[in-house]
Order: C-alpha cells, then sequence, then structure tokens
C-alpha cells in the first residue's frame, strides 16, 4: 500500500498528484521549490528536527500527516493480509537520512548552494537531525520488525556530490542508518 503524500513527508516537498493537481493517469510529481529558509537551519540547531519539521509541515506543505494517516493505519493489516497470502514483504518502509529532507526543503538548487554558502549551519543541523531521525527509525522497525526495509537517497547519491562532500556529509549519516537497520 501507498500514497504519494507520504513522499510530501519524507522529502519535506509538496507532491502533486493525479487526479488532484495533475490530469488523471498522470505520474505524482515532486514540486521543486524553496519552502526552507537559511534561518530554519538555526531552528533545527536550537530546538530539534521534529520540533523544526512538524510545524514545517503545517505551515509549507499543508499538513500532510491526515492525508496518510489511513495508509499508516492500515499497513499492519495489509501486512497481515501479504503473509496469509505467502507474499513476503521485503521492503516494509523506506528510510533515508535528514540530507534528504533539508535538500527536498530548500529545492535541489538552492540547497546544493548551501553546502557551500552555509556550510557551517548545515553541518550543525545535520548533527541534531540525525540522532532524532535514527532514533525515531530504530523504534519504528522495532515495532514493525520487517525482513527489509529501503534505506537511501535520491538526491544524496555520490553522483550527485563531490567526493569530499559525500564523505562528510552522506556516508557517515547514511551508514549510521544502515547499521541501525542490521542491528
Amino acid at each position: 500500500i501507498y500514497s504519494p503524500h507520504m513522499l510530501t513527508a519524507l522529502w519535506l516537498s509538496n507532491v502533486k498528484v493525479a487526479g488532484v493537481e495533475l490530469p488523471e493517469n498522470e505520474l505524482w510529481q515532486v514540486v521543486e521549490e524553496e519552502l526552507m529558509t537559511v534561518d530554519d537551519y538555526k531552528k533545527v540547531i536550537e530546538g530539534g528536527y521534529y520540533n523544526w519539521a512538524s510545524q514545517f509541515m503545517v505551515e509549507k506543505l499543508g499538513n500532510p500527516m491526515p492525508k496518510i494517516a489511513s495508509t499508516l493505519a492500515a499497513a499492519p493489516a495489509a501486512r497481515e493480509r501479504y503473509k496469509d497470502e505467502g507474499i513476503v514483504p521485503l521492503s516494509n518502509g523506506t528510510l533515508t537520512t535528514p540530507f534528504e529532507c533539508f535538500c527536498g526543503a530548500r529545492g535541489m538548487v538552492t540547497f546544493m548552494k548551501d553546502l557551500y554558502k552555509h556550510q557551517d549551519l548545515f553541518r550543525e543541523a545535520m548533527k541534531v537531525a540525525a540522532p532524532e531521525m535514527l532514533e525515531a527509525n530504530r523504534q519504528s522497525l522495532r515495532q514493525i520488525k520487517p525482513i527489509g526495509v529501503w534505506v537511501g537517497g535520491w538526491r544524496m547519491a555520490s553522483e550527485m556530490l563531490a567526493p569530499k562532500m559525500w564523505r562528510e556529509f552522506v556516508w557517515p549519516y547514511y551508514k549510521a542508518e544502515v547499521e541501525m537497520v542490521i542491528e
């Protein structure tokens, strides 16, 4: 089961949906726009990632959580139905790092500039957000007990960044997420 609105919460980006903002039978589309400001990095540093993100989602993303509530509520029963039919879901979730969330919220072009112009702020925001996301994901996995989950990113792919930046801003956080899943 899936809802494209889940991408809104994952990437902190608006997502256009077929039959709503797009014509029927179109694929969902992420809207590339700058919704997060440089000051928002400071808000994450001062108040924590989830405190900031929950307010950001309401103010900037039209509060996607009610739109995905029925999908999240149906997930346990759906997993059981798969199991009853002899289908093994190989992936019961999508995990990523704050890099993806900040990139989605800032818009890719602006975010890539941040990696040069506001590197210290971004670095500190990552240091605050990553442990919070890691622990939230750990608790979720302990509850769901999946066979596997998808861990990764799109914009944090090694082809998207200079190797030095990838080693600092992606690899340690990605590695920690994978190690947590294995744990």
